[in-house]
């Protein structure tokens, strides 16, 4: 029986930690059958995850769209709190300086 590289490192990464190499050669071909029995499906599984460009700029337009609207609210906020800001200073000024 021949051994590709990931199952070698997998059987040697079990006897390695104490694991006898029975039950290792075991784990071994259970990895290979299931890496072997149904890889469709695992695709299937993976694609459905994974995220395409037209899912990323969909994402991106998105994300530009709500960040322009608190972009524009950031800048009322900004003028309103200027604004509050300089009457505030408007009437200390009047109360220390008043002649």
């Amino acid at each position: 029986m021949q051994m590709s590289e990931t199952t070698l490192y997998i059987f040697e990464a079990l006897t390695d930690i104490g694991v006898k190499p029975e039950k290792a050669l075991q784990v071994e071909r259970a990895f290979e059958s299931a890496r072997h029995f149904d890889q469709s499906h695992v695709q299937e599984s993976i694609l459905g995850r994974v995220m395409t460009r037209e899912d990323g700029l969909r994402l991106e337009q998105k994300f530009e769209a709500r960040f322009s609207k608190i972009e524009g609210t950031q800048l009322v906020h900004s003028w309103m709190l200027g604004l509050i800001v300089a009457g505030i200073v408007a009437l200390v000024m009047k109360a220390f300086f008043q002649g």
